[in-house]
Formats: structure tokens, sequence, C-alpha cells
């Protein structure tokens, strides 16, 4: 999840304005980091362009990050073009993506009420559309704040679309001021930009141009950094470019005590500190959260986590609820209506009317049909996943919801944390609607019952990852007590 992180950070780069009666034209560079490791660079360049007939300003990213997953070497390479107003209202981009063999593009054009795209994938092409809430509008934040007009206390809503999710994010820009910084090496004065959205808080400093020097995330420590062309480029180190630390190790989130046979626990009592949101401290029939207390704008809250026992009489196929129908739906990660996911899954289910023996034969298959490879730094939907049968935990999930929808099993993709080994691990996986909500693991034979361990923080579509991606490198935990 934290490739996905990188990606926004990325696509989410500050545009930069025009000035006067004309649009600049240039170029920046920045260097990536993790900490003061570094993993990648980025280029921007923007000047005029014509959109539809329109003068606008181009804005151009082209950047690379390489990352070391599970001992897997992953590279992320992202290419977009972002075609803005001079007021910053965007209109319109292009957005590529590709790693480990797999490719993303995406063409989308910001209408007054909504989103239009098409999204080309290994798995063929699809329109779709994202509405917009009333009156907001697809802008660059950068531009309502900067070019001479901000200062401290100045604060701006903002919308942006953003392509790896196909899903709009509502944001807040504040002004904070200036400040001294240590920029590489020096000290410097920048004005401080505080950015707020649901998923991810980020600190940018900018010059008196308004482009950024340095942008910061608590996420995984992440930082950009403009950096001369030749130096944000360099990544090897004398004899080539190694990445850094393991990310999933880096990640891991250790506890006071360990947990031991974690795969066996069936009840599990932890505090959880360092929230970003109250949303994400979820209670349902599985995981109970109590004790929710905020200070110093993080929350923290006492988790009770208990494996399910299934209904005396699971609830029988076809499931017709209404209130779990939206669960039943195609979407554009999950395509429960596509013919080959259809007849894979009529392979896997038969003939099968009990819809937890159903949802077994689901996770079981997909347990032994996928292979790990976590070389992949996309978020891919059901059918890509379906073709090529490798992945990482989020396309085992994203894999299972596809075939047990199709076989009219309501499903959610969950996300979260589980422990492994000597700590817990950011991890996705799977509920199912059988007459209750029951949690399915396809990345852990034999998928199911779910040990208490899972720890959940969002759910919904493949895109619902976003939901949590504030806690990764940020919570703590403490173990409680455990059966």
């Amino acid at each position: 999840m934290c490739g996905t992180t990188l990606m926004l950070m990325q696509t989410g780069c500050p545009a930069q304005r025009a000035h006067g009666d004309d649009f600049d034209t240039g170029e920046i560079w920045f260097g990536v980091y993790m900490g003061q490791k570094k993993i990648g660079y980025q280029q921007v360049t923007y000047g005029p362009a014509d959109y539809e007939g329109e003068r606008v300003q181009a804005v151009r990213t082209k950047g690379r990050q390489q990352i070391a997953m599970m001992g897997a070497s992953m590279v992320q390479e992202i290419e977009s073009v972002q075609y803005v107003r001079k007021d910053g209202t965007s209109l319109g981009m292009v957005f590529d993506m590709a790693s480990g063999g797999s490719k993303q593009h995406l063409v989308a054009d910001f209408l007054d009420d909504r989103v239009e795209y098409t999204l080309e994938t290994s798995e063929g092409e699809k329109e779709g559309t994202v509405p917009l809430p009333k009156g907001a509008k697809i802008i660059d934040p950068e531009s309502g704040l900067t070019d001479g007009k901000m200062k401290p206390g100045d604060k701006l809503t903002y919308y942006q679309f953003v392509p790896i999710l196909l899903n709009i994010i509502e944001g807040e820009a504040e002004c904070i001021g200036d400040e001294e910084i240590d920029y590489r090496g020096e000290k410097v004065t920048a004005t401080r930009v505080e950015h707020r959205t649901s998923f991810m808080n980020m600190t940018v400093w900018v010059d008196d141009k308004g482009e950024p020097l340095l942008m910061e995330t608590p996420i995984a420590s992440l930082r950009v950094v403009r950096e001369p062309a030749e130096v944000a480029q360099k990544l090897e180190d004398g004899e080539g470019y190694s990445p850094p630390v393991d990310l999933i190790a880096e990640l891991e989130i250790k506890t006071d005590k360990p947990v031991v046979n974690a795969r066996q626990i069936r009840g599990l009592r932890l505090a959880v500190r360092n929230l970003s949101r109250k949303e994400l401290a979820i209670s349902d029939g599985r995981q109970v959260v109590s004790d929710l207390a905020q200070a110093d704008g993080k929350w923290s809250a006492t988790y009770q986590i208990t494996t399910e026992t299934p209904p005396e009489k699971p609830a029988a196929l076809p499931i017709d609820d209404p209130k779990v129908a939206e669960y039943l739906r195609p979407t554009t990660m999950i395509q429960s209506d596509d013919q080959r996911l259809i007849d894979a899954a009529k392979e896997i289910v038969g003939d099968e009317t009990d819809s937890l023996k159903a949802a077994q034969a689901v996770a079981r298959w997909v347990n032994e049909n996928m292979h790990t490879r976590a070389d992949i730094g996309l978020v891919r939907s059901s059918l890509e996943v379906l073709e090529s049968k490798e992945g990482v935990c989020r396309d085992y999930a994203a894999l299972f919801a596809g075939l047990a929808r199709a076989a009219g099993l309501p499903t959610r993709v969950t996300s979260g944390i589980v422990y492994w080994k000597n700590g817990f691990f950011y991890h996705a996986w799977d509920e199912v609607w059988v007459g209750k909500w029951m949690a399915f693991d396809a990345t852990v034979a034999p998928g199911y019952p779910v040990d208490a361990t899972h720890i959940k923080f969002a759910e919904g579509d493949v895109g619902s990852m976003i939901d949590m991606i504030s806690v990764i490198g940020t919570i703590g935990i403490e173990i409680e007590e455990y059966h």
C-alpha cells in the first residue's frame, strides 16, 4: 500500500502557475526519498498548449521509483499530462503507469459535474464516469494560494481526481507562513502550506514564485526534494543502484509483546494509537471498538476482535437481500458482470447453493491458483488479476471479490493489518455476506476461518484501500490479551 502512497505523491505534485498574460515555460526536477534513502525521481515540465480549442497550461510529470518488496525489486514508472487554466481549474489529463510488466493508460475529461474517463489495461478498454460533488471543481490547489496572493491563514478547499483509484478526493490547503528550513544542506526561508485530505496529510514548502522546494508526509517518512536534474536522476552509489531496505520490513508495526501461533488466534484485545481519522475505527460483528479518544489531532482506541461464528443456516444462493445488494454490483475495479469472471465462478462454485460453502470454494481456488509476485506496483482490477493470477494481498482480494460477486455472493474488499512472524503488517482481504458478514483471506490458506489478528480499517471496493493509507508508518499497537 505504500506503493500507492508514492503514486499519490507523484500525481499530486503541485502544478506550475501562469504569471501575467501568458503561461510560464520551465522544468523542475525532484528526488524522492524514504527518510534519508533515495528511491526515485520526478521531472515536471510545463508550458502552453491547446486543449479542445482553449489555450491552457500543460503540466507534464514523469517519474520513476524503485523499492524492494518482499525481496523483489519493484519499479513504478509514471507519465502524466494535466491541462490547467490560469485560475488553476483542471480540464483533463492523460495518465500512464507501468510496473512489473503491467501497464495502465487513462484519458480523462473534467466536466462541470463529473469526470469522464477511458481506461485501457491488459484486460481491455473501459469507459467510466465519476460524479463531482455539487459545485466542486478539479483544481490545482497551489494556484488558489500562490502567485502573490498567499498570506498566513489563507485556506482553500479543493478536489482532485486520483487516476490510480478512479475516484475524487476532497482536500484543504492552508498557508501557515514563512519559516526557515533545511534545504539541501542550507538554511532557506520558504512558505509552508499544509495539505489535508481524507487519506494523506502533506506539508509543502514553496519559494517566492510559489514553486515547491520540499514536500513531506509522515507516511513511511516520504519526502520529495527539488534538486538539479543531474542530482535528481542519480540513484547509483558507486557500482549501481540497489533498492533500500525492504519496504515490508521497513513498515512492520512492532508490538510490546509477541503473538504466538497467530493463525490460531480466535480472540484478541489490543490498543491502537495514532489513527489519523475517527472513521478508521470500524465496529461490526467481528471487531468492537471502544475507549475512542482524541488527542493532538490523533485518535486512539481499544479493539476487541473475535473470529466469527457462522450462521446455523447460511443464506442460500442466489442472495437477493436489498441491504447488501450494492456488494453484488459490478464496478470499474470489480467487473463481476464480465463473462470471464462469471464462467470462472461457475466452474469454481458449480451448483452449490450454500453461500458459506461457495465462499470457501472461491477462497480455496484463489489461494491455490494465485502466485505471489511483489514487483507489480499497480492497483489492478479483478479481471487483470484473473488474467495473470499473480500479485500480492490486494490482488488476491481483488480477484476473490470479482469471482465471489460473479457467483452471487455479496462481497466487499477490506484492508488493515495482520500479525505475521514478529509484528503487524499492512494487508488486504475480503468479507462475504452469508446471512452475516464473514471474513475470508484468500492469501492465507485455507482462507477461512480468518484469525483474530486481522484488524480492519477500511472496507468497500478495491479503491477503499486509499482510506487507510494515512495509518501507514504512523500507528502503534499494544497487545492486551489474546486466546
